[in-house]
């Protein structure tokens, strides 16, 4: 059976740092490839057709299981070295909705299981942006949202925003799993710039 933590164990030692969420995918779809067949969205990964109005960025086929697996990647920007070339890491606004987009992963995820159409379902977001990990010292709109280092989201249950919502991202997320925030170290590249993952289990 294909245990996610085990395999992020293993790739952060191979690939500790990507460029971008597609770069991510791509790193992840080629090393989950001798697992079982791996289908998904990104342009480089191997073309099979997967009709599904909801779909997970990539989709594990073992001879056991059938694994959803959407993968998110937020920076803030900094210069790092991949393959002995330096690439800039942009920074990239708007925390609460990216934090709002990470729960509805987790929605979906849920849908896909409950629909079966998959057998389990993992969300992993890899950043070096602490503000995701740190709790806030002030209150703040999207407190429901938050996604910091110790928080537990208990289901069934509505997030949704404490006052004025964005026009494209309004409704309410549902939510019915439990799940806990429990974010670790993936690749530090110095006391102030690392970093980190954070992975649910569906």
């Amino acid at each position: 059976m294909f245990v996610m933590e085990s395999f992020l164990e293993e790739l952060k030692t191979k690939r500790p740092l990507f460029c971008s969420e597609l770069d991510f995918q791509i790193g992840l779809a080629s090393q989950l490839e001798k697992f079982g067949a791996v289908i998904g969205r990104p342009m480089l990964i191997k073309k099979v057709k997967y009709q599904a109005e909801i779909r997970p960025d990539l989709l594990l086929i073992t001879p056991q299981e059938k694994v959803g697996i959407i993968a998110k990647f937020f920076s803030i920007g900094m210069e790092v070295e991949i393959a002995g070339e330096k690439i800039p890491l942009p920074t990239q606004g708007g925390k609460n909705l990216k934090r709002y987009d990470f729960w509805k992963g987790v929605q979906k995820l849920e849908w896909l299981k409950k629909e079966k159409k998959i057998d389990k379902g993992y969300l992993i977001l890899l950043t070096n942006d602490r503000l995701y990990w740190l709790r806030p010292l002030k209150e703040t709109h999207d407190r429901e949202l938050l996604i910091y280092d110790g928080r537990v989201v208990e289901g069934p249950t509505q997030l949704k925003w404490s006052g004025r919502s964005p026009k494209e991202r309004k409704n309410p997320i549902e939510i019915t799993g439990k799940y806990l925030c429990d974010w670790k170290e993936w690749y530090k590249l110095d006391d102030e710039r690392r970093f980190k993952y954070l992975l649910l289990e569906v």
